[in-house]
């Protein structure tokens, strides 16, 4: 599909395009009453409330690991942030380690942020344009029982962008950025159309789609509560839709870019033997064809690392390669279907593992 020249269509994936771009309506601010509106309809569109106003202010890539920081101008010394927001495109929120005792450990990076970052008056924005959104659902740190960050989704994004740029129309910078975000918010709209964007982030959204279907599915019917779909990416071209499951033994399964369930098994770093691992692996494989006669199983090389991965057979679903698009003899619900047996499937064998 053609597109018209989109820096940040080429650009989407990086967060500190989106958080540049956040500095740059602040940089419009600062240059006069006639370029502040931007700024005003974009904090508006986002839900930031009691803003304090200020002739001009900073804005800040990278305050303390964070984002973006932005302060009133001119700077006292003492002054506070009067916004915070961390930017998650195509990663997701990771852990980092604590000393103190009561956190026992590793916490989320926004619980990390806060111990060194928290004020008063002061609005924290968590922002999740990408994969970030389908990773996990956002666990939002509470004080006194109310959440700190603001959980802000495209959606709700890409609207606050297209309130910036219809203000000031004559800006290119607006204009090309809000296309973007409506470009990739229609692709995440309907995933199984023709893509807006590209073939990456339009097999991405599939996944997004058949992640938030199965958890809609399996909720509805009561089943397979104990196992949570997960989607992130593993390179510059591959996103995976994992399922995280319960139970003991090295099998798990996945959805990649081939587009098929695959049955895979994770060597622990424990498992240096040779003889061991192939057993391992027959052993898993037997359990598979037992259930699925049909499924054909790949052969095992005993020269796997402990630690790594091998895949011991997938299954069909009806998904193209690459694409993910349905094939033609596929619907959303043969699908689901293909995908929700595969997974009990290897959720039974996983529970029955010493």
């Amino acid at each position: 599909m053609k597109h018209p020249p989109n820096f940040f269509r080429l650009n989407y994936n990086h967060g500190r395009t989106h958080s540049g771009m956040i500095a740059y309506l602040v940089e419009l601010w600062n240059a006069g009453k006639e370029t502040r509106e931007p700024l005003r309809q974009f904090l508006a569109g986002l839900g930031v409330k009691d803003f304090p106003p200020h002739e001009r202010y900073i804005a800040q890539l990278e305050y303390n690991n964070i984002d973006l920081a932005i302060w009133k101008y001119p700077y006292d010394k003492g002054d506070k942030p009067l916004l915070l927001l961390e930017m998650k495109v195509d990663d997701h929120e990771g852990r980092k380690s604590s000393r103190k005792k009561e956190w026992k450990g590793k916490i989320r990076q926004t619980e990390a942020y806060l111990l060194r970052n928290r004020h008063e008056n002061c609005s924290y924005l968590f922002v999740t344009l990408g994969l970030g959104e389908h990773y996990e659902d956002f666990v939002c740190p509470e004080e006194s029982n109310k959440p700190v960050w603001q959980w802000l989704k495209l959606e709700h994004f890409a609207a606050a962008a297209a309130s910036a740029a219809k203000s000031l129309s004559d800006d290119q910078l607006l204009t090309q950025w809000a296309g973007a975000m409506a470009a990739t918010l229609e692709d995440y709209r309907n995933p199984w159309g023709e893509p807006n964007t590209d073939e990456r982030r339009a097999a991405l959204y599939r996944l997004a789609n058949l992640r938030k279907l199965l958890r809609a599915r399996w909720q509805q019917r009561d089943e397979l509560s104990e196992v949570t779909p997960s989607l992130y990416a593993r390179g510059p071209r591959d996103t995976i839709l994992h399922f995280r499951m319960t139970g003991n033994g090295p099998l798990f399964c996945e959805i990649n870019s081939n587009g098929r369930l695959n049955f895979k098994i994770a060597f622990p770093e424990s498992m240096k033997d040779a003889n061991t691992k192939i057993r391992a692996y027959r052993a898993l494989a037997d359990a598979l064809k037992d259930q699925v006669p049909e499924l054909k199983v790949k052969s095992i090389c005993d020269t796997a690392k402990p630690g790594a991965t091998k895949t011991l057979a997938s299954l069909v679903l009806g998904l193209r390669k690459g694409s993910l698009q349905l094939s033609d003899e596929a619907s959303l619900d043969s699908v689901i279907d293909q995908i929700t047996i595969g997974v009990k499937l290897c959720q039974a064998i996983k529970n029955q593992s010493p």
